[in-house]
């Protein structure tokens, strides 16, 4: 969450998608999206929820500053078919020119995620530093995950007009 109404995922994760509602954990309130605004050449996505009872039960995240090599961070999401978030840690591991889908820049986490985890935040202590991105798929690779850099993320906002 980055306002009262409004939650940032990846574009990957909504697109194509008919009905979309989110909710917030503990509780069993759904709030139906109202609008998407996509940045497709970024894959991310930006929802409006209006809805006073999900403002009510929900707190936004701070965004924070591009993390250094070697930081330590926090991954929360939903892999697979788990009910409950999971959070797992890792480090910076490097910076890359581009994602292995878009043009966009990308951070190298070695965090664990899964297929569930896109869209999830990547914290450092209580602030945002990035949108995870993907997980490398390769053969043999482990915990080579990519995140979005909060500058990006800063800048999509700013375009959105949020």
């Amino acid at each position: 969450m980055v306002s009262s109404s409004h939650v940032v995922t990846n574009a990957h994760v909504v697109r194509g998608a008919v009905d979309i509602s989110v909710h917030i954990d503990g509780s069993s309130h759904r709030s139906s999206v109202k609008n998407i605004v996509f940045g497709e050449d970024c894959d991310l996505a930006l929802l409006e929820i209006e809805d006073p009872l999900f403002a009510a039960l929900s707190e936004p995240l701070t965004l924070g500053e591009e993390p250094d090599l070697g930081t330590t961070v926090d991954v929360i999401g939903y892999p697979g078919i788990l009910p409950n978030p999971v959070l797992t840690r890792g480090v910076v591991s490097s910076f890359q020119g581009q994602g292995l889908h878009y043009s966009l820049p990308v951070v190298q986490i070695d965090a664990p995620i899964n297929a569930g985890n896109s869209g999830g935040p990547v914290l450092h202590g209580d602030q945002v530093v990035g949108v995870v991105y993907r997980k490398h798929g390769g053969f043999s690779v482990d915990n080579v995950a990519f995140m979005i850099p909060v500058s990006l993320l800063k800048y999509f906002l700013e375009e959105a007009k949020l």
